[in-house]
C-alpha cells in the first residue's frame, strides 16, 4: 500500500495558502500527484468509536466523530504513526459532503475559462487534509467521553446554506476551552443521499463560529 506523502508539517503549516493557490491557478495540483486518493461515497460508516453512521446519526454524533479522527490524526502525526494517521484522515473522508463539495467547486470556477484539473474524490481529498490542522490546536478537548462532548456542542441552522430548494444544512458548535479565547469549532453539515436512496448528515466545512444570539447557552439535539 502507498503511503501517503503528506507530511504532518506540510499540512499544519501550508495547506490552506497552498489550497488557495493552486484553486486560484486553475492548474493540475502536484501536490496529489503521488497520494493514494480513497474513493468517496455517501453511506452508513463504521468507526472505531462505538457509533455507526447511518441514515440515524445526528449531526451531533458526526460531529463527535469527527472531533475523535482528527485527535487521532493528530496525535499519530506527532507520533510518525503514519498507518494510524491514514486511518484517522480516510475517516474524516468518509464524513465528507462529497456531493456538495465538489459542486460547491463546480460553481466557484468556470471550467471554460479556468479548468481545474481535479476529480470529485481529489477535491474532497484535498479539503479533508485541512480539517485536522484547522483545530489541531484544541485536540486535548476531545476526549472520549460521547456524553460529555455532545453535551458541550450547540446546533443552529446553518442560514448561508439553508433555502427552499437545497438539502437541510446545520452547524455544529463545540465550545473548547484551552485558553483565553473561549473559542468555538463550527462544524458545517448537510443532508446528503447515498445510493440507498437514504440520507445521511455528512461534513461540508470545519471553521471557528459564534452561536447566534439567543443560542449561546442553548443544549440542542438534532433539528
Amino acid at each position: 500500500m502507498t503511503q501517503l506523502r503528506c507530511q504532518p508539517i506540510h499540512r499544519w503549516a501550508g495547506v490552506g495558502l497552498l489550497t488557495v493557490a493552486l484553486f486560484l491557478s486553475g492548474c493540475k495540483d502536484p501536490s496529489l500527484a503521488d497520494q493514494e486518493i480513497p474513493p468517496v461515497s455517501i453511506g452508513p460508516v463504521e468507526t472505531p468509536y462505538g457509533l455507526t453512521l447511518d441514515e440515524n446519526a445526528s449531526p451531533k454524533d458526526v460531529a463527535y466523530v469527527f472531533l475523535r479522527a482528527a485527535r487521532d490524526d493528530y496525535r499519530a502525526a506527532q507520533a510518525s504513526k503514519i498507518e494510524e494517521q491514514k486511518a484517522a484522515l480516510y475517516l474524516q473522508i468518509a464524513l465528507a459532503a462529497a456531493d456538495d463539495i465538489s459542486g460547491e467547486i463546480d460553481r466557484l470556477y468556470d471550467r471554460k475559462s479556468m479548468p481545474v484539473q481535479r476529480s470529485r474524490d481529489e477535491a474532497v481529498y484535498k479539503l479533508a487534509i485541512s480539517w485536522t490542522p484547522t483545530v489541531a490546536h484544541y485536540v486535548d478537548n476531545f476526549t472520549d467521553d460521547r456524553a460529555a462532548m455532545q453535551a458541550r456542542m450547540i446546533v443552529q441552522p446553518n442560514l448561508s446554506r439553508s433555502s427552499s430548494n437545497k438539502p437541510r444544512s446545520t452547524d455544529v458548535l463545540f465550545r473548547v476551552s484551552r485558553d483565553e479565547s473561549n473559542a468555538m469549532i463550527r462544524i458545517s453539515l448537510i443532508e446528503q443521499t447515498g445510493s440507498d436512496q437514504k440520507r445521511y448528515w455528512r461534513i461540508a466545512e470545519v471553521g471557528y463560529g459564534d452561536p447566534r444570539p439567543g443560542l449561546a447557552a442553548m443544549q440542542t439535539t438534532t433539528p
